[in-house]
């Protein structure tokens, strides 16, 4: 079932790249987006729930182990870049959705490594303001902070000749 949030994320990661794009955005949008990048996001959630498990197993391991504490830090380190990288690369594959995949990945990959300081403070304040609307309320995280987190990795991703703002 969570593979399924794939194509609503590729939907909404739409919305957002023609909010920065172009100011606008209509309700249709969002049909739009769904149409034209379904397929997307049903290989994006599917490696996102991949991931997903693969990390969890990891850390229930390192964690009932004597001296696996550092090893769990280290996955949940690691699926925190690996969370950002994939914000960056839905990003990519729907403003560009004339790259095959694996292109998208790697200019995505490009993207996140030729700044790799402001990525890691745009997944910081990311992480900070999605636990906010958590911790508010469930209704406010899905609504206010993912529509806003997709907002801001667009405008971090597009470059500013692409934005008519």
């Amino acid at each position: 079932l969570a593979v399924l949030a794939g194509p609503l994320a590729t939907a909404l990661a739409y919305c957002s790249v023609t909010v920065v794009r172009t100011g606008n955005l209509a309700l249709g949008d969002a049909w739009v987006g769904l149409q034209l990048h379904w397929r997307r996001g049903l290989a994006l959630g599917a490696a996102g729930v991949v991931l997903g498990v693969l990390a969890a197993v990891a850390v229930h391991f390192y964690t009932r182990s004597s001296f696996g504490w550092p090893f769990a830090f280290l996955t949940l380190y690691l699926v925190a870049l690996l969370g950002i990288y994939a914000a960056v690369l839905t990003t990519v594959a729907v403003a560009e959705p004339e790259l095959p995949l694996r292109e998208a990945a790697r200019k995505a990959a490009v993207v996140a490594a030729d700044r790799p300081g402001a990525t890691v403070l745009l997944g910081l304040a990311l992480l900070v303001v999605n636990a906010a609307g958590v911790a508010a309320a469930v209704m406010p995280f899905l609504t206010l902070t993912v529509a806003y987190s997709f907002v801001a990795v667009a405008h971090f991703v597009l470059p500013a000749e692409a934005r008519e703002v």
